[in-house]
């Protein structure tokens, strides 16, 4: 590894130059959908900015310090003026464009690639200069006057902050909305209080008189009295929002001081040291020497060291825990950046961007999650003609949420746009000979069909979609991590990916079990029960076994016939070990010889030779020094 990238200063600066890009982003995709104001927005950035352009000249990256003084004089001019409306849409991409810019060439810094030129974007930066200071006369014309409205709402009507939203909603239609306050009255039900005390203030911009104003209302019958009041331009703020974020701010800073940049290769080698103490701990408590000399006493000391080793273990596990927000932060500006290109008006809704992930799930489901976000912007929301047709909204939604569940998390990525066209995909799986009658594809099935390589039912290839490789390497990317995809569709509804993944690849409750003398592992999160299973309860059909369990049909898997030869099969067994699993809303009866314990395993990739074994999923070391295969429940349900 290079010298310089072991320093500590660059890895201070490669993080928080990262975590100023993400800012920027962030900043610029809020203010896009309305839920910043202008002027909060371009100071923000300034802030970023400069910090940036300071940090980038100490390392000695002029380029990069060239381009934030650049912007910092194109934001400064700002603070006097505001964007035309027109323009600032084309503001904002040009905006993302830098970002990107820059948040490459922080990667090439922290790979030690050469960087790229500021004559690389020096186009882009006169783009948004030229764009900013077009039709300057118009946009001081619409500019207007501002006023500030106060609105009492009548007694008993309940839900005021959700009418207030409507009432905003119908006032950008003819005026600038500049802010409002309470704020957040579309999402934070407890605003409703603040607005029947205090009532609800706008602040707009506009050339129409009071009189106009007035009658903007008239088809709010739950609106007691308007009080309307011109404000000076260099008046104060009138929502008195400054303190409050000097408080956000302090905040911030004391939180800052709690917390400390650390190396994602020292957290990862940390989680490794403590797999291998738990494994070492196992085997000195099951070594033939000390069990001889087993006491109380020594048991007693053995529990607690073992509950001491778990207790460091989800500390150490909860370090590599990163929530989802800067994840779904990138597909929400996905959606801003193909909705402007493909001239569709979409809206983003989020929820759960709290969930904390196992950082290395998230790199490897961040590219299933863009495959999907753009399916869903170009194959799935609708024009806006064909929308009002159909009865819906002119703008479509898109919802992305993620929750816990257990031991795993589920991420979902709905619209409401055209939903899949089941007799297209029949009609396309025939041409291609994936079935070989339509009368034989149920609803399952036919979601199935959409992950084949290659299977597309758009007829022409665009920037976006229409390969058919997104949704084969969405589950792909997803099986990689022990993870699973569902689909629920309804032709002119929407459509709804769920993705099932567990919280962390490194350690897993596990159940040992005994096949052929042979100890496997079972996911703790896949078993549903354990029972005994009679010779007599088994029903063959061919080649596949099934048994009846509570009115229910089950598939019966033999575990020594998927694992062992002829010879192991011999035995004459009177009953076995039946063990209840459910992964992909796919449930099967494991049959097996034994079982052995419940414990914490950690988790070892599979050597090359072994990788593509269909049922294994890894590895672990037992307190004995054997080696036990971890069972990929997903592939034995699917193949045998």
């Amino acid at each position: 590894m290079n010298e310089l990238s072991k320093d500590p200063m660059f890895e201070i600066f490669i993080s928080e130059a990262r975590e100023i890009i993400n800012g920027l982003e962030k900043i610029f995709i809020e203010l896009k959908e309305g839920n910043v104001e202008e002027k909060f927005a371009i100071e923000e950035a300034l802030r970023l900015l400069h910090t940036l352009k300071g940090s980038s000249a100490m390392m000695g990256y002029q380029d990069i310090s060239k381009i934030c003084h650049k912007l910092e004089d194109i934001f400064v001019n700002l603070k006097s003026t505001s964007i035309s409306t027109k323009n600032i849409d084309k503001f904002i991409l040009y905006m993302l464009k830098i970002t990107d810019f820059l948040n490459s060439q922080i990667v090439s810094i922290e790979n030690m690639l050469p960087l790229s030129s500021y004559e690389d974007i020096e186009n882009v930066l006169l783009e948004l200069e030229s764009a900013l200071l077009q039709e300057p006369e118009d946009i001081n014309n619409e500019k207007g006057k501002k006023y500030l409205i106060v609105l009492c709402f009548e007694d008993g009507w309940e839900m005021e902050n959700l009418r207030a939203f409507l009432i905003v909603q119908k006032l950008k239609e003819y005026v600038n909305v500049l802010e409002y306050f309470p704020p957040n009255i579309e999402t934070d039900t407890s605003t409703a209080e603040t607005i029947k005390r205090e009532g609800f203030k706008i602040l707009i911009e506009t050339s129409i008189s009071k009189e106009d104003i007035l009658c903007l209302f008239n088809d709010f019958a739950w609106v007691k009295s308007i009080k309307i009041e011109e404000k000076m331009e260099n008046e104060k703020n009138i929502f008195e929002k400054n303190n409050e974020r000097e408080e956000n701010c302090a905040k911030s800073v004391s939180a800052a001081g709690r917390l400390i940049n650390v190396n994602i290769e020292k957290v990862d080698k940390l989680v490794d040291l403590i797999g291998e103490m738990v494994v070492t701990f196992s085997m000195l408590t099951q070594h033939p020497d000390i069990e001889k000399i087993k006491t109380e006493s020594f048991k007693s000391i053995a529990l607690q060291m073992s509950k001491l080793i778990r207790d460091i273990q989800e500390i150490a596990m909860s370090m590599r825990m990163v929530p989802l927000s800067s994840t779904f932060q990138k597909l929400k500006r996905i959606v801003v950046e193909m909705s402007a290109k493909l001239n569709k008006q979409v809206e983003v809704h989020i929820s759960g961007e709290e969930t904390e992930l196992d950082k290395t799930l998230i790199e490897h489901l961040t590219d299933p999650l863009i495959h999907l976000i753009r399916n869903a912007v170009d194959h799935g929301i609708e024009e806006k003609d064909e929308r009002l047709k159909k009865g819906k909204t002119p703008h479509g939604n898109i919802y992305i949420s993620a929750k816990n569940s257990g031991s795993d998390v589920l991420i979902t990525i709905e619209d409401d746009g055209r939903g899949l066209d089941r007799s297209k995909i029949i009609k396309k799986a025939l041409e291609r000979g994936l079935i070989s009658e339509e009368n034989d594809v149920d609803e399952q099935l036919v979601y199935d069909l959409i992950f084949h390589t290659g299977f597309s039912t758009k007829e022409e290839a665009t920037e976006y979609s229409g390969r058919g490789v997104g949704l084969d390497i969405v589950k792909s990317n997803v099986q990689k991590i022990d993870g699973t995809v569902f689909v629920d569709s309804q032709k002119d509804t929407g459509t709804r990916f769920t993705i099932r993944i567990p919280l962390t690849l490194a350690i897993i409750d596990g159940m040992l079990v005994k096949v052929n003398e042979q100890i496997f592992v079972l996911p703790l999160s896949n078993v549903i029960e354990t029972f005994k299973v009679e010779k007599e309860d088994i029903i063959a059909e061919g080649d596949y076994q099934f048994i009846y369990k509570r009115g229910a049909c089950y598939k019966v898997i033999d575990l020594r016939k998927v694992f062992y030869s002829k010879e192991a099969l011999e035995d004459q067994r009177t009953f076995y070990i039946g063990v209840q699993v459910g992964s992909s809303n796919k449930m099967a009866v494991l049959l097996v010889d034994e079982m052995v314990s419940q414990q914490q395993v950690v988790i070892k990739s599979l050597p090359q030779i072994v990788d593509r074994i269909k049922g294994i999923s890894g590895c672990t070391l037992l307190g004995n020094g054997g080696i036990a295969m971890i069972l990929d429940v997903d592939s034995l349900i699917e193949r045998w």
